[in-house]
C-alpha cells in the first residue's frame, strides 16, 4: 500500500519545513509528499521542495485553497493510483 500525504503552502517555509521533517522523522509506511505551492513567487518554498526531492505542483496565481485540494485529489487519484491520502496543513 502506498499513501500520498498533500500539503497546500502559502508561503510560510518554516511550518512547512517542520511539517516535512515530521513527516520524515515520524512515518513508517511506504509514502510520498506532495507539496502545492500556492503562493505566487513563493521562491523560497519552491527552493526548498526542490532541494529536498518533494513532489511538487505550482501556482503561478493565487488560486486559492480549493484549487490546491484539488491539485493533490488529482495526483493522487487522476494521475497516480494510490492506496491512500492524508491532507495536512504545514
Amino acid at each position: 500500500m502506498k499513501t500520498l500525504i498533500g500539503i497546500v503552502t502559502f508561503g510560510g517555509l518554516e511550518f512547512t519545513r517542520l511539517a516535512v521533517n515530521s513527516i520524515r522523522e515520524t512515518v513508517t509506511n511506504n509514502y510520498d509528499i506532495f507539496v502545492v505551492v500556492g503562493k505566487p513567487g513563493d521562491s523560497a518554498t519552491l527552493n526548498f521542495v526542490q532541494r529536498e526531492d518533494i513532489l511538487h505542483n505550482i501556482h503561478l496565481i493565487n488560486r486559492g485553497f480549493p484549487a490546491s485540494i484539488n491539485d493533490i485529489y488529482d495526483y493522487a487519484w487522476k494521475y497516480n493510483n494510490y492506496d491512500n491520502l492524508v491532507i495536512m496543513g504545514n
